[in-house]
């Protein structure tokens, strides 16, 4: 149930997830600087302050949030820390996973993840500055099951002949998908779903 203490509850987790103060995780969702401040949850006569859908759709979009998660974000209880296996993008390559494109193998390191995720959720290392301004060099980035596809989602993208992308969705059809690079300059590569090995939803990043 949508409550108004769920609803804080998951901004804050958010906001802590992504490692953003309130402000700026605001600011990223295109809202007032001050709109989400704990100040502004309660209105002078002390009855509680709904932010609209909007708004929460604008913090959804921004942070890479679905229903699903939201909806567990809300929950009284704290998400449990998990430890998930790590490599740098640049170490990847098919031997990495196994035939359903799970990790496998001993490269992999672990690092900890501060919230709930996916079974089949990994992590990877951003090794260089060529995904500036939207990953930094050092960055890791959380990837995830993807059962839907939609235009603006970042992916990693395995396929058959073995190559390894990061790419974010410009269009997409039923039999294809063209990507572009995350940073939005290059040109758009259309790729066949047949020829897609496995791919991933980046979720979350932290540094």
């Amino acid at each position: 149930m949508l409550t108004h203490e769920g609803t804080w509850r998951a901004i804050d987790r958010l906001a802590d997830r992504h490692r953003l103060s309130l402000t700026a995780l605001a600011r990223q969702s295109g809202l007032d600087a001050t709109a989400l401040n704990k100040s502004k949850r309660c209105g002078k006569d002390g009855k509680p302050r709904w932010l609209s859908t909007e708004s929460l759709s604008k913090i959804m979009i921004a942070t890479g949030t679905d229903l699903d998660e939201w909806v567990t974000l809300m929950q009284d209880r704290a998400p449990m820390p998990q430890r998930l296996p790590c490599m740098a993008l640049g170490n990847l390559g098919l031997s990495s996973f196994d035939e359903a494109g799970r990790p496998a193998g001993r490269v992999w390191r672990q690092t900890r993840f501060p919230g709930d995720g996916d079974d089949k959720a990994f992590a990877i290392e951003i090794p260089d500055r060529s995904f500036e301004p939207v990953f930094a060099k050092g960055e890791t980035i959380i990837v995830a099951s993807a059962p839907r596809v939609s235009t603006g989602d970042r992916l990693l993208l395995c396929l058959r002949d073995g190559g390894i992308l990061l790419r974010e969705v410009a269009e997409r059809t039923s039999t294809s998908l063209s990507v572009r690079p995350v940073t939005g300059n290059g040109d758009l590569q259309t790729i066949r779903r047949r020829d897609i090995r496995w791919l991933y939803r980046v979720r979350w990043s932290q540094y």
